[in-house]
């Protein structure tokens, strides 16, 4: 097995090159040129799709359901999210990174028993958490902190939690094959569409919706996108040829930081949900969560870089090429960070009438929310993929110890300022454990690979050049 630990990779990004030799730091290859392209493209196109859907169907649910409805379904959404990241294993991750590798080399068998030791871990995972659902203490747990009640919206959810772990999977089983449409598609896309067109459904006929019909949809949709998903791989996996190979303990090993980076991740993400739902009820976690939907649109940008980025940094720090490495990294920064800048500017100056317009005017106090929520991501975005970088070169510890730190920072400050404050404290210790982490991963970046992540408009002027010729 190839692991990467060339942490004395010597670059140095103060020396000068003229303009021709810089051009030429670019990926030489046109493969990984159009790659870029082509992908980027594919990655920006569903990506929007999926957030405008998965927007359409919060206004829809603020229009069908109550309140109390609308947090009790966000809350189901962030249960379903941390069981799969717990499902996962770190695997959504390091699949990718053994996939591509594996092929680069030209191991496909070992790429085909990587595929296969996934499918196996993460099922095992699923049933343990379906039946830690059903026990007592989850049953508490689901009832009291999720608002779970009755067994059969703890079954739609383990249902859920299936559908959503295995549509995830397989996603990045595609971008490790380098499939980047059908990454997308099945990554988000097809069950954001779905979703949006059973709701939109439901209003335009009329249909009265529960809390537990909304859930049942979303199911529906997930499992639709699955069944299509796990076809289209199946026939993938066909052509890979070779005995397949891999052990799970040496899958476990490469994973399990990753999986703590996962589960980090998920609580900067989601812990703010949970600390308002104990402290403050649903109905503020219904205003936090529409405001956490609108700055969604400000991370697009870095969405679709970071799903196109994770195979070719993969495959360009094997090759050492660190220079064209970190030019890439600064030009994609820079394409991500000029329309986060737009989308902040257009929040503080029609933020209320922007949620107004969407969710009603019972959400128009999450202004602040939005605001502050806003900042924080601006931050992260500005500092480009530098997380990814650590995670895709053998990192993964680093960002293991960084994500650990400042999850529990921002949960920290979050049940320090809910009580006083409430969603506008909540939002504030999300805020600065987010842009601590950034300026952390971006640091360490730079001190283990020897390369810069922040925007250069000069890089990005000279990789659309080099697209362009391409």
């Amino acid at each position: 097995m190839v692991l990467f630990s060339l942490r004395n990779v010597c670059v140095t990004s103060h020396c000068h090159l003229p303009k021709d030799a810089l051009t030429q730091t670019l990926p030489a290859s046109r493969s990984i040129s159009a790659r870029l392209l082509s992908g980027g493209l594919w990655v920006l196109a569903s990506r929007a799709l999926a957030i405008a859907a998965g927007f359409a169907v919060s206004v829809l649910l603020t229009r069908m359901l109550t309140p109390h409805e609308v947090g009790s379904y966000f809350l189901i959404y962030s249960l379903v999210a941390a069981s799969s990241a717990i499902a996962m294993l770190g695997l959504n991750f390091s699949i990718v990174r053994l996939i591509a590798e594996s092929l680069s080399i030209n191991q496909p068998g070992r790429a085909k028993g990587a595929i296969f030791m996934t499918f196996a871990l993460v099922a095992g995972a699923l049933i343990l958490i379906a039946a830690v659902l059903i026990i007592a203490p989850g049953t508490w747990l689901t009832t009291h902190v999720f608002g779970l009640a009755g067994p059969h919206l703890i079954w739609l959810s383990a249902a859920w939690i299936a559908v959503f772990t295995l549509q995830l999977i397989v996603a990045e089983m595609f971008r490790g094959l380098h499939d980047i449409r059908f990454a997308s598609i099945f990554g988000g896309l097809v069950i954001s569409v779905l979703g949006a067109l059973f709701f939109l459904m439901c209003l335009l006929f009329g249909i009265h919706l529960t809390l537990a019909s909304a859930v049942t949809l979303s199911v529906t949709a997930g499992v639709i996108n699955f069944v299509c998903a796990g076809w289209l791989i199946g026939r993938k996996i066909k052509l890979l040829t070779g005995k397949p190979q891999f052990h799970a303990r040496e899958m476990l090993a490469i994973s399990a930081p990753l999986w703590i980076v996962n589960l980090t991740l998920l609580l900067l993400t989601q812990a703010d949900v949970w600390i308002l739902s104990t402290g403050r009820g649903q109905d503020t976690v219904a205003i936090y969560g529409a405001a956490v939907r609108m700055t969604q649109f400000m991370t697009v940008p870095l969405l679709v870089i970071n799903s196109t980025l994770l195979p070719v940094i993969s495959e360009m720090y094997a090759r050492r090429d660190s220079i064209a490495l970190e030019r890439v990294l600064r030009a994609s920064a820079a394409l991500a960070v000029l329309p986060a800048a737009i989308a902040l500017g257009v929040f503080l100056m029609f933020g209320t009438q922007l949620i107004g317009l969407a969710f009603g005017n019972f959400y128009r106090g999450g202004l602040p929310v939005l605001l502050i929520l806003s900042l924080g991501q601006f931050v992260n975005i500005a500092g480009g993929s530098c997380g990814y970088t650590l995670m895709m070169t053998g990192h993964q510890r680093d960002m293991m110890w960084i994500t650990v730190l400042a999850g529990a920072l921002t949960v920290g400050l979050g049940f320090a300022m809910v009580q006083t404050w409430g969603a506008v404290g909540v939002a504030l210790g999300s805020a600065i454990g987010l842009a601590l982490q950034t300026l952390v991963m971006w640091l360490c970046t730079r001190w283990r690979i020897g390369i810069w992540t922040h925007p250069s408009l000069r890089d990005l002027r000279l990789l659309l050049s080099s697209l362009w010729r391409g």
